[in-house]
């Protein structure tokens, strides 16, 4: 009855991303929360959601060459539940084909009755003849079919890393990724923390970061450690914004597009919670998280305000030590944690995108005090969005120039471009989400 149930629930779930627009990570939190769902149920449902969102392209591919009907003639439901299906006995070695078909059947029969012998059918004939599936020729299209990405995103990554590189890039943004969490030192340290969690029945790991803890399973906001504001969740690339920034207790510091938090609060902390972090958003809303989480770490400097980093403020011109933009970006960097954010992606977005992204870090810019430092980042795969934009600022600017991020890179994450003061980490090589970054100086 419990893998029913967790089916039924999985279903309901897709049903909301698909049809409602829900984003899958937020759509699992509040099937999730409060569930009476066992722990292995739990994973049940986890797993088929995000392995139906994530090989959504390969699954309407094979149901495709099995169905007597067009995709786009099938309900809702019944495509869904097809999916679920057709994942279990394509991608999921530990369920039996026969479970898989049977389970399928019966959620057909409560949800979309009509068609139980046609979904009965097509899975009994795939479990048969699974081992006769044959991809694309084409390399693109094999690649996109396989790992499940649109064309736009798979064409980007062979032209700029080859084959080779992109199929493993394309492979690694298919795996689970582990939360990770960054130590508040103002209150804590790693090896407490650790103590901590273990206490709360979290078995934390190490990263190569010391103050970056890793853990899988845990409903974070639901730890105690957590609303005592002894850490907070951050991606290792996005840490490493701060870290490069490297402000000092008493320096004054913009962050740009603050929320919900991580960055700015990093930032107070390697301030000792001295001076003044000013955190802008554009978006009102969010500027209550990053007090909320500045006020549960017992940061007090952060000073937000509602702005659009793209308008110039002038009361800042030339007065930050230090200044970070982290853009609003595609987010290829993160498809391991929201997988939605490949099937959004748009190529003439994109290049709108990029006009933005080069707009805030040009006013940026004017902010930095001589002798200041300009850090500009994304969570993103792509040239265009990244190198491409900061090379162009540095062509236009030429009070900026390139310092190497090596001092704040540990060994197992150099790389030789650090030392030119740009990097970009990638899931299939760093084992941590996709991200880039550049650290500037301005000459004094």
């Amino acid at each position: 009855m419990g893998q029913n149930n967790a089916r039924n629930c999985a279903l309901k779930t897709l049903y909301k991303i698909e049809q409602e627009g829900a984003f899958s990570n937020m759509a699992l939190k509040e099937t999730l929360h409060g569930s009476t769902l066992s722990v292995p149920d739990r994973g049940l449902v986890t797993t088929l959601v995000y392995g139906c969102v994530r090989y959504r392209r390969y699954l309407d591919y094979v149901i495709a060459q099995f169905s007597s009907v067009k995709l786009k003639k099938l309900s809702p439901y019944v495509l869904l539940i097809l999916r679920m299906g057709v994942y279990q006995i394509m991608k999921l070695d530990r369920v039996p084909d026969r479970a898989a078909v049977d389970e399928s059947v019966k959620l057909a029969a409560k949800y979309a009755y009509r068609a139980k012998g046609f979904v009965n059918a097509l899975l009994r004939r795939l479990a048969a003849q699974k081992v006769h599936i044959r991809l694309p020729e084409e390399t693109a299209e094999r690649l996109g079919v396989a790992y499940s990405y649109p064309d736009e995103i798979v064409s980007m990554w062979l032209s700029a890393y080859g084959e080779e590189f992109t199929e493993q890039l394309l492979a690694a943004g298919n795996e689970s990724a582990p939360a990770t969490v960054r130590v508040n030192t103002l209150k804590t340290d790693r090896a407490a923390l650790t103590e901590c969690l273990r206490g709360e029945g979290v078995m934390a790991q190490e990263t190569c970061v010391e103050d970056m803890l890793s853990f899988t399973g845990a409903e974070v906001a639901a730890l105690d450690s957590y609303q005592e504001g002894l850490f907070i969740p951050q991606g290792i690339g996005s840490y490493f914004a701060g870290a490069a920034l490297n402000p000092n207790p008493g320096d004054t510091v913009l962050d740009l597009c603050a929320a919900p938090g991580g960055k700015s609060t990093h930032l107070a902390q390697l301030m000792q919670n001295q001076g003044k972090v000013y955190a802008f958003d554009i978006h009102e809303h969010k500027l209550k998280l990053i007090g909320q989480n500045a006020a549960r770490m017992g940061i007090n400097i952060i000073e937000t305000a509602c702005a659009d980093a793209s308008v110039p403020m002038e009361r800042f011109f030339g007065c930050a030590d230090a200044v970070l933009v982290d853009v609003p970006c595609s987010g290829l960097g993160i498809i391991r944690k929201k997988p939605d954010i490949k099937w959004s992606f748009d190529a003439d977005e994109q290049r709108a995108l990029t006009e933005l992204q080069y707009r805030i870090l040009s006013e940026a810019g004017r902010y930095v005090k001589p002798g200041g430092t300009l850090v500009y980042s994304t969570c993103t795969i792509a040239q265009a969005e990244n190198q491409d934009v900061v090379e162009r600022f540095l062509r236009e600017n030429a009070a900026f120039a390139p310092d190497s991020l090596e001092p704040y890179l540990p060994k197992e994450l150099q790389k030789p471009t650090a030392k030119e003061g740009y990097i970009q980490f990638f899931p299939n090589t760093d084992g941590i989400d996709g991200f880039f970054l550049c650290r500037m100086k301005r000459k004094g």
